[in-house]
């Protein structure tokens, strides 16, 4: 009896795990350090957003191998995502949406009435707020911190003013990823 019982646990935790990520960008660099939440996955998501962009706001102008199609993709996403305006539901691969399902049980997030939105306060997101190479936007950013006024809205300026620096900057890349892309996706998801 207790080896069917057994079985039974054990089939049951196989069914119930579903279809593992596929990851499908691993082999790039992870330049991202910080701790508490699943370094693997979220470098995942920041490619497969920087991927989903690239190919709508690229219109043929740059090839996929120069370093100029990535950053083409956040001169013309940077500014509609962080105000919500941009297509998000359009924009989102099938490879995103798996990704989306594996990053909302990550600690990153905060639900507020009924929406998900980026928890400015956790470890993750405080690392790659500090380490921002931009030293006005990490005050700035760190000053909206503190009075609880972060939000995509209100740093939607100085990001499109500095959106080049996402080329050299991972840990910028990454907070727009997550504030500008995943934050609105997640709320398309519940709704």
């Amino acid at each position: 009896m207790l080896k069917y019982l057994s079985l039974l646990i054990l089939t049951l935790a196989v069914v119930s795990c579903g279809p593992e990520l596929e990851m499908k960008y691993q082999e790039n660099p992870q330049p991202v350090e910080c701790p508490g939440a699943d370094k693997a996955l979220l470098h995942e998501a920041l490619y497969s957003f920087q991927e989903d962009i690239a190919k709508a706001y690229n219109y043929k102008r740059f090839d996929p191998k120069e370093p100029l199609y990535i950053v083409n993709g956040y001169r013309y996403f940077v500014h509609k995502g962080g105000l919500g305006e941009a297509d998000f539901a359009e924009l989102m691969s099938s490879h995103t949406k798996a990704v989306l399902q594996e990053l909302r049980k990550e600690p990153i997030w905060s639900d507020v009435e009924g929406y998900s939105n980026l928890d400015y306060q956790s470890e993750f997101v405080v690392c790659v707020l500090d380490n921002i190479k931009n030293r006005d936007m990490q005050e700035t950013f760190a000053s909206l911190n503190e009075i609880n006024s972060m939000s995509p809205k209100l740093t939607a300026e100085p990001l499109r003013r500095n959106v080049n620096q996402v080329a050299n900057d991972p840990y910028l890349a990454m907070y727009i990823a997550l504030d500008y892309y995943y934050n609105y996706l997640l709320d398309l998801e519940s709704e």
